[in-house]
């Protein structure tokens, strides 16, 4: 399938991108919306999880230099993988949901945002 195939091609190329030390934060997000806008859920969930592991392993300081620079545009991106994740779950869980529970999910998703 193409899709995995590019899907596997985009996270390797932003593992190289992570283990750089000139970082090009325009790269990065260029990247991500790639992941985004080609429709590949679970390969954006494995990218901010490489994300979040990278930025662990940065000194405090360096850190929150990255996260200055993209956690804003990222969070467009971490939005839409939430609701497709939510798309998903809808069928599963189908009428045993009850409003409540639909407000919860979308209040963690707001407060995600």
């Amino acid at each position: 399938d193409d899709n995995c195939c590019k899907g596997r091609l985009l996270l390797l190329v932003l593992e190289l991108y992570l283990k750089d030390k000139l970082k090009d934060t325009g790269f990065l997000l260029s990247i991500v919306s790639e992941m985004k806008s080609s429709n590949l859920p679970r390969t954006l969930l494995a990218a901010f999880e490489r994300i979040t592991a990278h930025v662990d392993n940065l000194d405090s300081d360096q850190s929150s230099k990255l996260l200055d620079s993209v956690g804003e545009e990222l969070c467009p991106q971490l939005e839409w993988l939430c609701q497709r994740f939510i798309e998903e779950l809808r069928p599963t869980v189908g009428q045993e949901m009850s409003e409540s529970g639909e407000d919860n999910i979308e209040a963690a998703v707001a407060t995600l945002h």
